[in-house]
C-alpha cells in the first residue's frame, strides 16, 4: 500500500520500510536478503552497510543510510566536511553503489554551527554530484536539538522521527516546509506515515507483510 506523496520527493512510497539486522544464523543470510529484496520495500542497511552491501550488490533496491555522528566532534568547518564525506564514501564503497537513495543526517545533541554547516556543505555537494538522491534529517535525540539544526538549514526532503514528543514538535515544521515524515518507531499517530521496521529473519518479513 502506497502513502500520499512524501514531501519533496514528489513520489508516493510504501507504508512499511525495512531496516535490516544481521540474522542470528549466518547460513540464512542469503535467503533473508532475497526475501527482503522481493518485497520491493526500501531497505535501511545502516546497521552494517558493508555486510549487507556485499550480499546485495547484484540486486536492485531502494537504499537507506543513516549518517554517523562523527561530524559532531569536528574541530572546524572543513573538518566536518571531511568527516561526513568519509562516512558517505565508506558506506557507498561498502554497498558497491555510486548513489544512495535516502541519506539521513543524524542529530542527537546540539551542535556548533560550523559543524552542521560543514556537514550540510558535504551533503549538498554529494547530492549535486548524484551520490545522494534524497536528503533527510534524523531526530535521534531531543526534538529541540533537531529543531536547532533544521530552523537554519532547509535542505531536507524528509525527516525521520522516533517518538511522539519529537513528532509533536517537528511535524508542524515539516508540513510548513513540505518535508515528508517517516516514523522510526511506533507511537500514537505514527500509522499515517511510512514506518521503518527492523527485521532479522524471513519470518520477521513474512509476519510484517501479513500484518499489512
Amino acid at each position: 500500500m502506497q502513502t500520499p506523496i512524501l514531501g519533496r520527493t514528489n513520489r508516493a512510497w510504501p507504508r512499511i520500510w525495512l531496516q535490516l539486522s544481521p540474522p542470528s544464523d549466518s547460513d540464512s543470510t542469503a535467503e533473508f536478503l532475497a526475501a527482503a529484496v522481493e518485497t520491493g520495500l526500501p531497505l535501511d542497511v545502516s546497521i552494517q552497510p558493508a555486510y549487507f552491501g556485499g550480499q546485495l550488490r547484484t540486486h536492485e533496491y531502494v537504499s537507506v543510510l543513516r549518517s554517523s555522528l562523527d561530524y559532531a566532534r569536528a574541530t572546524d568547518h572543513d573538518h566536518a566536511v571531511h568527516l561526513v564525506q568519509a562516512h558517505l564514501l565508506e558506506s557507498l564503497s561498502g554497498l558497491g553503489r555510486a548513489v544512495v537513495d535516502f541519506y539521513f543526517l543524524r542529530v542527537r545533541d546540539a551542535v556548533e554551527e560550523y559543524q552542521i554547516a560543514g556537514a550540510m556543505e558535504a551533503l549538498e555537494v554529494a547530492r549535486q554530484d548524484g551520490h545522494i538522491r534524497y536528503l533527510g534529517i534524523l531526530a535521534d535525540g531531543p526534538a529541540l536539538a533537531t529543531l536547532g539544526v533544521w530552523q537554519f538549514h532547509d535542505g531536507f526532503d524528509v525527516i525521520l522521527v522516533g517518538d511522539a514528543s519529537a513528532h509533536q514538535t517537528l511535524a508542524p515544521l515539516a508540513l510548513e516546509r513540505r518535508v515528508g515524515v517517516i516514523a522510526d518507531v511506533h507511537f500514537d499517530g505514527a500509522d499515517v506515515y511510512p514506518r521503518i521496521q527492523t527485521v532479522a529473519s524471513v519470518a520477521d518479513i513474512q509476519a510484517l507483510i501479513e500484518m499489512t
